[in-house]
């Protein structure tokens, strides 16, 4: 009854007017005393946000009715199953394919100043009645934003109210939708004037995400000519861009980067050989190398503060410690790995290192561990592999589009392009994805793709199919790469499998920690097998371990010990199987083979605990 009762009104309680606004010290350094070094959060009422999302879907069912064209179709900010990913993914596109045909690309990416802050209340009503929102409808949204208010709350105090003249409401549920239509006109604008580059008939010059809008020319003119567009698009409706922060990029095969100068308003902007846009780092060159190091330097600097916490070996068990640094420290180093294409030996040597050695650190390894024990012990697979897996879902996902979509419609043009003359599409995704595709045997959802009423599996399904063959693969390679190699005699049975070793649910306590680096160790140790002479019991053995375990005479008081033990919790025909092992099957046995005599999961828990424990001692007497 409320809402309705607002609806029928026009009017808004003065209540869900109000905002409290939260400073939050943005750090880095900035002065505390400059109020742009905080960034305000700002709190609204929830039945106002209640309100706000019915009128939403309102809104969203009169565009549909109206046929209205909104957003641009450029535009990917807010927008259903579009991503900063996919607005990467146009820009990308468009420029490898103009490089492919030896066409240079000018590329200008403009920083626009407090971009949400700067929205005009009458400006944005007099845009809503272009789009058709008119009458008792444009009263209520005018009726929202005519009279809103804002109290700053900080350490425990509240200031005055203070009447807010321009914005768009943070925190607002309607607030991205209002933006998107204040900034249209600017995209429709820079669309219309056919300056812009263009993948065959599909206009993809200036890709946006909100505030975040690049510009893209085949030549200098033309781009010059778009800045003019925004310059005289900005000064009408109060907008500012930030030239100091702004830049021009020329994309070339040549060596040599094209010097260029661009104007904005008179003002020069600078010419760089690289920029971020939307977290993701493009070179001139187009080089994969600096994006690659760019990625992976984050994920180090993440994982050292990670470690300052003590997430690290002697902090916490490394089955959490990866468990982080999957959920946290991954997603870092790969964000926007599914673009990254032809990579060579050397970026995939570089990616692969840098999972190395978080792995083995977590752990507490050596460095000169093998890399695929120390992986396949807390059960992941190879970095390459997982970026492989995320371009297989980015497929999924750039396919599952609309057909409008200006991201989808540059997919299957290049796609078609590619299928008919695989010499005229070289560099990019298409490419990317079709070698992957052919590699795991999964061209089928491209070929459902090209019937005539075309079909694509649901995303669980999908993920599913990825996960599950990727795994498989994974699987296959590592075994073949343990069967082949020496150094891996005794780890393929001590662990057939990639997945979570039982040695680290096992030694889950904090006083476990010295024993459980020690068996780790052993674990992962190359196996030499030559005739030795024991110090001890001066008797000739091959492989150490064996013999410190289960022969050597030095041990023999804290074997018999350990024997003694078995019996307050084995079954006596248990003991007997163990104790008629030979000496490598019961040395394997102890350090938690999954081999005969099997036992049920209480007796193996406290087994191997003790055997974990007997092996240290062994160890220290053996050693000395």
């Amino acid at each position: 009854m409320l809402f309705n009762s607002v609806l029928q009104s026009t009017r808004v309680p003065d209540d869900w007017q109000t905002s409290i606004i939260i400073p939050i010290y943005k750090g880095k350094g900035k002065a505390k005393s400059d109020p742009s070094s905080y960034r305000p959060i700002s709190l609204i009422p929830v039945v106002s946000k209640l309100f706000e999302k019915l009128i939403l879907g309102r809104i969203a069912k009169f565009l549909q009715l109206n046929s209205v064209e909104f957003p641009n179709p450029q535009q990917q900010g807010f927008q259903p199953n579009l991503s900063c990913l996919t607005t990467a993914f146009a820009l990308q596109e468009t420029v490898l394919y103009h490089i492919e045909r030896h066409s240079d690309v000018y590329v200008a990416s403009l920083d626009q100043k407090a971009a949400f802050d700067t929205v005009r209340f009458r400006a944005l009503f007099l845009k809503l009645g272009r789009l058709g929102f008119t009458g008792p409808f444009l009263r209520l949204l005018m009726s929202t934003y005519t009279n809103l208010k804002a109290v700053v709350r900080i350490s425990g105090f509240t200031s005055d109210t203070i009447m807010v003249k321009r914005s768009v409401r943070q925190g607002g549920i309607l607030s991205t939708f209002l933006y998107l239509v204040y900034v249209n006109d600017l995209l429709n604008d820079i669309e219309a004037s056919g300056y812009g580059s263009k993948v065959m008939s599909i206009c993809c010059g200036n890709p946006a995400f909100a505030d975040d809008i690049s510009l893209l020319a085949l030549t200098h003119f033309h781009l010059q000519r778009m800045i003019d567009i925004v310059y005289q698009y900005c000064q009408h409706w109060n907008v500012s861009i930030n030239v100091d922060k702004s830049n021009v990029t020329v994309f070339t095969k040549s060596r040599l980067h094209p010097p260029v100068n661009i104007f904005y308003g008179g003002c020069h902007i600078a010419q760089t050989d690289s920029f971020v846009h939307l977290g993701i780092h493009y070179s001139f060159n187009l080089k994969n190398k600096d994006r690659i190091s760019q990625r992976l330097q984050k994920a180090k600097n993440a994982l050292f503060s990670m470690s300052a916490q003590g997430v690290h070996a002697r902090g916490i068990n490394p089955l959490v410690s990866v468990n982080l640094y999957s959920k946290v420290i991954v997603p870092i180093a790969l964000y926007g790995s599914e673009l990254w294409n032809n990579l060579s030996k050397t970026d995939i040597s570089a990616i692969s290192c840098f999972q190395h050695k978080a792995v083995k650190q977590l752990q507490g390894l050596p460095v000169p561990t093998r890399s695929d024990m120390a992986e396949s012990m807390v059960g992941l697979n190879r970095l390459p592999s997982i970026i492989e897996a995320r371009k297989l879902l980015f497929l999924h996902k750039i396919i599952s589009l609309p057909a409008g979509s200006v991201s989808r419609q540059l997919f299957i043009r290049k796609l078609i392009l590619y299928l008919n003359n695989r010499t005229s599409v070289t560099l990019g995704f298409v490419c990317d994805i079709c070698q992957i595709l052919s590699k795991y045997n999964l061209q089928f959802i491209i070929n459902n793709l090209m019937l005539p009423v075309p079909y694509v599996s649901t995303k669980r399904e999908w993920k599913t199919i990825v996960y599950g063959t990727i795994n498989q693969s994974e699987t296959a390679l590592w075994n073949h790469r343990l069967t082949i190699d020496s150094d891996f005699t005794f780890f393929r049975i001590l662990h057939p499998s990639i997945t979570p070793s039982a040695l680290y649910e096992i030694c889950n306590r904090s006083s476990d920690r010295y024993m459980m680096f020690i068996v780790a160790r052993l674990w992962t140790r190359p196996v030499v097998l030559e005739n030795r002479l024991c110090n001890h019991c001066k008797l000739v053995y091959q492989e150490e371990l064996v013999h410190a375990l289960s022969e050597c005479s030095v041990t023999s008081t804290i074997r018999t010990h350990f024997l003694e033990q078995l019996t307050d919790f084995m079954l006596p025909e248990e003991k007997h199987s163990l104790l008629a092992l030979d000496g490598v099957a019961f040395s394997l046995k102890l350090l938690g083979a999954p081999i005969e005599p099997i036992f049920d999961a209480s007796t193996d828990h406290m087994f191997l605990r003790i055997a974990f424990l007997f092996i240290v001692n062994c160890v220290k007497v053996f050693i000395g």
